[in-house]
């Protein structure tokens, strides 16, 4: 009995999103959807920054003007717990919230909640940024340059740390998504 229960409560509360797959207007759309979430799950690693703040100490930060907080995340085709889809949307944590990119709007999944914003409304911004990695460098990142540690006036290392070593600069790739409704979402594929 307590089996039979689970499943009608899961079936009460699971949502069906039905798309007509013959459209070529909704196929153009998912086509762009789905080479978005490719382009994304091949990079090597990927990033959710929820963190960012401006520093003075340029010195101790490695010539750093922004120090950020990110948590990698995974890129996959899947959609959000019951919710049942005859297309496979891919999917993408940002923070405590999950981002399901359907073919007509993008579903923000949080806690108990899910909003549906349309694309009309959604500003995407992708465009390319100078990180100093601290971590291994993925293996498609392109190497711009490199810094200190801890650096000297002159860009050099400041000889008074033992342990200054020298980083890699990267250029990484950097994926905004804003909406009028108030999400606000940053994803940095690592390539």
């Amino acid at each position: 009995g307590a089996l039979w229960i689970y499943q009608w409560d899961r079936e009460r509360r699971t949502a069906r999103l039905i798309y007509d797959v013959d459209s070529p207007e909704l196929l153009q759309r998912f086509s762009l959807c789905n080479a978005a979430g490719e382009a994304l799950s091949r990079a090597a690693r990927r990033w959710h920054i929820y963190y960012s703040v401006r520093t003075q100490d340029q010195k101790r930060n490695a010539g750093a003007t922004s120090l950020i907080r990110r948590t990698r995340v995974p890129c996959v085709p899947r959609p959000l717990p019951l919710i049942d889809c005859n297309v496979q949307p891919w999917s993408i944590p940002a923070g405590p919230q999950r981002l399901l990119f359907l073919p007509d709007r993008l579903l923000v999944h949080e806690g108990r909640r899910i909003a549906a914003i349309p694309y009309t409304q959604l500003a995407v911004e992708a465009l390319t940024s100078r990180f100093i990695e601290e971590e291994s460098v993925p293996s498609d990142a392109t190497v711009v340059g490199s810094t200190w540690r801890f650096v000297n006036k002159s860009g050099g290392p400041d000889r008074r740390f033992n342990n200054n070593r020298q980083l890699p600069i990267l250029s990484y790739g950097e994926v905004s998504l804003r909406s009028s409704s108030g999400i606000e979402a940053d994803t940095a594929p690592g390539h």
